[in-house]
């Protein structure tokens, strides 16, 4: 397969699984699956969050996503860097026990971690592998290229 329809295909099955994970719960608090863990919500309101601090710092992955999304196809090096940090910052949020959970600054202890979180993290899993891999094979074959026959 072509390295350009490689690229693509990453960028795609990223996406798709990051869509996916938008209509999922993302996780539990207190034993409840109830609205707060929903991935759409997350999306939207999480850079809200931002001020608050704790759990709701993970947000920023999604911009590193977003970014790494966007050199996938035109730099490999730094769509892998970009995602590497995004993935990092995802997996963080397995660090935190509680999250606030409603406006009036109530905090509910994390109980589980849903699909959504899961098919985020995958998401951008994705990127991160796909970009190194297609960037060791762009490596591989300069190398190729500079060996005198």
């Amino acid at each position: 397969m072509k390295r350009t329809k490689k690229k693509n295909l990453v960028l795609w099955i990223s996406l798709v699984f990051f869509l996916i994970s938008l209509t999922q719960q993302s996780y539990c608090t207190n034993n409840d699956y109830g609205s707060y863990g929903s991935g759409f919500v997350c999306v939207v309101f999480g850079v809200l969050g931002l001020a608050i601090g704790g759990a709701f710092l993970i947000w920023l992955a999604n911009p590193f996503l977003l970014i790494s999304w966007f050199f996938t196809r035109k730099n490999p090096i730094v769509a892998c860097i970009v995602s590497g940090i995004s993935l990092a910052i995802a997996l963080s949020f397995l660090f935190f026990d509680e999250i606030m959970i409603n406006e009036a600054g109530h905090y509910g202890t994390i109980t589980g971690y849903a699909l959504g979180y899961w098919l985020w993290v995958l998401s951008i899993a994705t990127v991160f592998i796909g970009s190194a891999k297609n960037h060791l094979e762009l490596q591989s074959a300069k190398t190729k290229k500079q060996l005198p026959e």
